[in-house]
């Protein structure tokens, strides 16, 4: 919300003009910022409010590996999901989606190099490079 109170404005304008009792309408509204606006308000014009709070940790761990295998990315048993679910707090499920798709580009996915590396003892290891 860039002004809450301009949008409250209109919005109050709008209902007392075009809404009444028999109006059968339905208005939704999303907000990533709710804490800029009048919880009072907010109340007052609408009747129902639904809360989807930002995912957890374990879920951000979840859709981050999901996400990158959906694109196409694939990952090593070492890669830090941890990581990136920690630094990933406060994000939503389509920040994160958005994350993965611009970062995991088809030129950056066609220079992934995958070598496998035999020892002299006979183990197979495999390198992204």
């Amino acid at each position: 919300m860039s002004n809450p109170n301009r949008i409250e404005k209109a919005l109050s304008k709008w209902r007392a003009k075009w809404i009444t009792d028999e109006t059968r309408i339905t208005i939704v509204a999303c907000t990533s910022e709710p804490h800029e606006g009048n919880k009072k308000k907010f109340k007052k014009f609408f009747d129902k409010a639904i809360y989807f709070p930002f995912p957890d940790y374990t879920t951000r761990r979840l859709m981050w590996k999901t996400f990158i295998h959906e694109i196409g990315g694939k990952l090593k048993n070492e890669f830090p999901l941890s990581t990136l679910a920690h630094i990933s707090a406060g994000y939503s499920a389509g920040s994160i989606k958005k994350t993965c798709e611009n970062v995991l580009t088809e030129f950056r996915k066609s220079k992934v190099s995958i070598f496998i590396i035999i020892s002299v003892d006979g183990t197979t290891t495999s390198c992204i490079i």
